[in-house]
């Protein structure tokens, strides 16, 4: 083996896809990167660094595992299972809506107005697609105090086909953001001494 007598620069972009239903420890953007330079080093004491993809972004959910199962029939590493939980009338509350978590989801771009410290409306600025349910809809908390703003949607299409503000929040000093709970995501493991600590996922 050659010993390395060039600096290495490393550039890893990662563009990663999508989370099965009901699968994540914490989530956040789609895209990071990494950029490092590892000095020479010889075959007998090579010289190296561990990188790990960039994560922005808030979580959308975080919750405990229940287990990682490995799949060997395909070229997922594992999927992951969360712990559930119930209502006061022992139903099971799943955290996702199914199939807004899928490799085919454009996610939508959504646009507020607001009227007298309230969201006025909602406008689709684009539809996405690729729905086959309607996702949850989440608006940013407002400048002051708790009133946050909600809404849903319905599709058509596959795609954003009409929102309905359910509480049109107050305290806004300026149009908040809307974003959807599906689409591409990533999936990190960030529970302390678990096997799987640090390792990312992405939703399929």
């Amino acid at each position: 083996m050659n010993v390395l007598t060039r600096s290495i620069c490393l550039l890893v972009l990662f563009s990663l896809f999508n989370i099965s239903y009901g699968k994540t420890k914490n989530v956040g953007a789609i895209v990071g990167s990494i950029r490092k330079t590892v000095s020479a080093g010889s075959a007998s004491a090579p010289r190296y660094s561990v990188a790990s993809a960039g994560i922005s972004d808030e979580a959308v959910y975080a919750s405990q595992i229940l287990r990682v199962d490995n799949d060997s029939s395909s070229n997922y590493t594992g999927f992951v299972t969360f712990e559930t939980s119930t209502d006061e009338s022992e139903v099971t509350i799943n955290p996702f809506v199914p199939g807004v978590f899928n490799k085919a989801v454009q996610s939508p771009i959504l646009t507020a107005s607001l009227s007298a410290g309230a969201v006025g409306s909602i406008a689709i600025t684009y539809a996405g697609s690729g729905f086959s349910n309607a996702p949850e809809i989440i608006i940013d908390y407002p400048s002051s105090g708790d009133d946050r703003a909600t809404a849903t949607c319905s599709l058509s299409s596959g795609g954003i086909g009409s929102i309905n503000i359910t509480n049109a929040g107050s305290g806004y000093d300026s149009a908040p953001n809307v974003t959807i709970v599906g689409g591409p995501h990533l999936l990190r493991v960030t529970e302390a001494d678990d096997p799987n600590e640090g390792t990312f996922f992405s939703d399929c």
